[in-house]
């Protein structure tokens, strides 16, 4: 893509200038995306993106281009994640995370994600996603109560200074 020409109504208010850089922003990511990945993506004028996807696309550029993405969690806005674990037979993982102060947080996509970019779809490697340090809550009444085997509510609630990092898969694995 070539800009010929650009103009912005009132260059000192910045929100149409601004949408303008973030719009040959998006472009740029995509193609690169594109590029890594084996596709051909041709600019469709009415396609309409939102933060949301202009977002993704920069953290899968960067995760494409540069190894990882990594941001400070208050840059996400994350105030924490939930999920299940599985206590093992003797509740060895249970203990030891009750008695964590500080843990580092990862979860593996176990499938592909896909993408749809001016109206074609990308499919995307395997990604990592991981949190450098949160406090573990099990969400349980009474921690007596835990049978191995049991599927266990845990919170992991970041910390201040808590990275939200990105990898692909196969090379968060080689770490």
């Amino acid at each position: 893509m070539h800009l010929l020409s650009a103009h912005s109504n009132d260059i000192a208010e910045g929100q149409p200038f601004l949408y303008e850089f973030e719009l040959l922003d998006f472009i740029h990511d995509v193609r690169e995306v594109a590029r890594i990945l084996g596709y051909t993506i041709y600019y469709d004028p009415s396609f309409e993106y939102n933060s949301v996807l202009y977002s993704r696309v920069k953290e899968v550029y960067e995760v494409l281009a540069k190894g990882a993405f990594n941001a400070p969690v208050t840059d996400i806005n994350l105030k924490s994640v939930q999920g299940k674990l599985e206590a093992f037979e003797d509740l060895s993982n249970i203990e030891r995370l009750r008695k964590a102060d500080l843990i580092v947080f990862r979860f593996d996509q176990a499938e592909q994600d896909e993408i749809e970019l001016f109206g074609q779809k990308i499919i995307l490697p395997l990604l990592s996603f991981g949190l450098t340090k949160v406090k573990p809550k099990i969400l349980v009444n009474n921690l007596d109560t835990i049978v191995g085997g049991e599927n266990i509510d845990v919170q992991f609630i970041p910390v201040d200074d808590c990275q939200y990092t990105i990898e692909k898969l196969s090379d968060a694995r080689s770490n």
